[in-house]
């Protein structure tokens, strides 16, 4: 989120790059729970992005613990302004919960696009696709049914 000796913050990676104008950068994010720091920044810079994919960790203590509730709700509510989610892949090497009749992995994959390069429409695939496969491969993947994000 903050850059230190040996990190960048997403703002100085895109202006050292050169990448301010740019609107067409693919971002992968699996940083073990730095996920809920880096995204609280100003649109600008997550304009720079068509897609991002992230690795969203420790789901159920962030939203068992109130202050790390608000971390998830802000993570959220900030890509939520300019991205919509269009695959998500639970992670089945941590247990998941239930939220409300919805199952819930502790750790997702999610890919999500930019909103201005796509039409939207309601969502009706089950998750995990066809295409998916589980992070270890000797247990049963996560049935995610109709996720709604």
């Amino acid at each position: 989120a903050e850059d230190s000796e040996n990190m960048r913050s997403i703002p100085t990676i895109l202006k050292e790059n050169g990448h301010l104008d740019r609107d067409d950068i693919i971002l992968q994010c699996d940083i073990e729970g730095g996920e809920y720091d880096i995204f609280n920044i100003d649109q600008k810079y997550l304009k720079c992005f068509a897609q991002i994919s992230l690795e969203i960790h420790w789901i159920e203590k962030y939203i068992k613990d109130d202050n790390l509730f608000d971390k998830l709700s802000s993570m959220l509510e900030s890509l939520g302004q300019k991205f919509t989610a269009y695959h998500i892949h639970g992670n089945n090497y941590r247990r998941h919960l239930m939220i409300e009749n919805q199952v819930v992995p502790d750790v997702i994959e999610v890919s999500l696009v930019r909103n201005d390069l796509v039409e939207l429409s309601e969502g009706t695939t089950n998750y995990p696709t066809s295409l998916d496969v589980p992070n270890r491969a000797n247990h049963a993947d996560i049935v995610l049914g109709k996720f709604k994000w």
